[in-house]
């Protein structure tokens, strides 16, 4: 079968349509990249209305964070994230009201229960 013609040149005839991802597996990707980007949404509001005093939004980072949490393991991989590490974090379990609870610097955080590190 020969492979149709993208941007003037030949597409290879055996590609996937979807990369070999399942529709569940499309759906979750789509919901992660757009919860992380409703999570940015919803703290730029908060900073605006003086509820958290700082936002620094990771929107156009979701599809390679998203990617990345494919491939590694919570509980077994090593990670180092930073503030722009939204879609990562929600792969990797983090809970949207985690994330919020963070943000505004709840007590309920779960950064602050006993289980966290303690700095000196």
């Amino acid at each position: 079968m020969k492979g149709s013609v993208v941007n003037g040149h030949d597409a290879p005839a055996a590609a996937a349509p979807h990369a070999g991802l399942s529709r569940d597996e499309l759906l979750h990707i789509y919901r992660v990249m757009l919860t992380s980007r409703k999570l940015d949404d919803k703290e730029l509001q908060l900073k605006h209305q003086s509820r958290i005093f700082f936002q620094i939004s990771g929107a156009g980072h979701e599809a390679v964070l998203v990617a990345a949490g494919m491939v590694l393991k919570a509980g077994y991989d090593w990670f180092c994230s930073y503030y722009r590490d939204r879609a990562l974090s929600l792969m990797l379990g983090v809970t949207p009201l985690d994330m919020l609870l963070g943000a505004v610097g709840a007590a309920a955080d779960p950064k602050n229960s006993s289980d966290a590190v303690k700095v000196k």
